[in-house]
Formats: structure tokens, C-alpha cells, sequence
């Protein structure tokens, strides 16, 4: 093929793929809600801290416990740093969990702030960087029931509830 000369499987393409990192940093977990007694993944991306091997953030839960997490970056010298901090119910804001004990006390309707702070967020000048998690550990309720179409071996329902359901 005309313009390939020389290209093979092991060739570098990295000039001409954008690369996936900037300066600044983002906070992503794998999902948006989680159950009580659950494990919440993070992933943090930086290109100004590529090579550090690790990184460190904070999990507060609104019911006061916080949890100082150290990141892994994954791959080494990627700027891509990826960690866990499991939860398990209880702590109130009255009385929050044992703080710094590796587990986040959380209960339903709790949401989870994780924050990473940008020593230079793109511009030089400095900046918390967070995803906020919920809570849910309670099903939906149901809140009512349409039955649109009947056949001999099928039957389609359309459910309301309380809250927001994939099926």
C-alpha cells in the first residue's frame, strides 16, 4: 500500500493519536451509585504527574468519615492512577465512622466526595478536582403498572417507580 512503507505491527503511532491526557486532571469512578456494602473504583488522570507511580485522594462521605487513598498508576508512566476504597453501612453525622480506617461508614442517601487536588490544573493555578458518588441501598418501589400488550407467551409491562431502574 502506497504512504505504509515500512510500517509493521510493532510501529509507533503515538504522533498521531491525540494524546488521551491533559494537564488537567479528572476523577472518574466506574459508576455513579453504589449499595452500602460495595467497592467503588477510581481512576485518576493526570499527564503532569505521569511517572509518579503513585498518588494520593480523599473519600469523604457525607456522613463525615474520609478515607486518604493512595493510587496506583497503571500503567507505570501512564499519568493514569487507578484505586478502590470499599464501604460498609453505618456512621451517622452525628457520629461519622472510624476515620482513616480504609473503609468508608456510609448509610443510604449518603453521597461520596472523592477529590483529587491538581497541583496545576492547565494554567498554572491550582484546583480540587472531585466526582461525587451516591448511595442507594434501598430497591425501587414500585409505583404502578401498565400492561400495554398481551400475547399467548408474552405480556409487556411498564413499570413505575420511585426512582430510575435499567432492566
Amino acid at each position: 500500500c502506497p504512504g505504509f512503507a515500512g510500517v509493521t505491527k510493532s510501529s509507533e503511532f503515538s504522533h498521531a493519536v491525540p494524546d488521551i491526557l491533559t494537564s488537567q486532571g479528572t476523577v472518574r469512578s466506574d459508576r455513579s451509585r453504589y449499595n452500602h456494602q460495595s467497592t467503588i473504583h477510581i481512576e485518576v488522570r493526570d499527564k503532569d504527574v505521569k511517572g509518579l507511580g503513585t498518588l494520593q485522594i480523599v473519600a469523604d462521605a457525607s456522613e463525615g468519615d474520609s478515607e486518604l487513598l493512595n493510587l496506583v498508576e497503571r500503567p507505570s508512566g501512564s499519568g493514569i492512577f487507578e484505586g478502590t476504597v470499599p464501604t460498609q453501612p453505618g456512621g451517622t453525622t452525628v457520629t461519622p465512622g472510624p476515620i482513616g480506617d480504609g473503609v468508608l461508614q456510609v448509610r443510604h442517601g449518603s453521597e461520596v466526595a472523592i477529590t483529587y487536588f491538581d497541583d496545576d490544573h492547565g494554567s498554572g493555578v491550582p484546583m480540587s478536582v472531585e466526582k461525587v458518588v451516591a448511595i442507594d441501598s434501598e430497591p425501587p418501589v414500585v409505583t404502578g403498572l401498565d400492561i400495554t400488550s398481551v400475547g399467548g407467551t408474552f405480556a409487556v409491562l411498564n413499570l413505575t417507580t420511585d426512582e430510575p431502574v435499567r432492566a
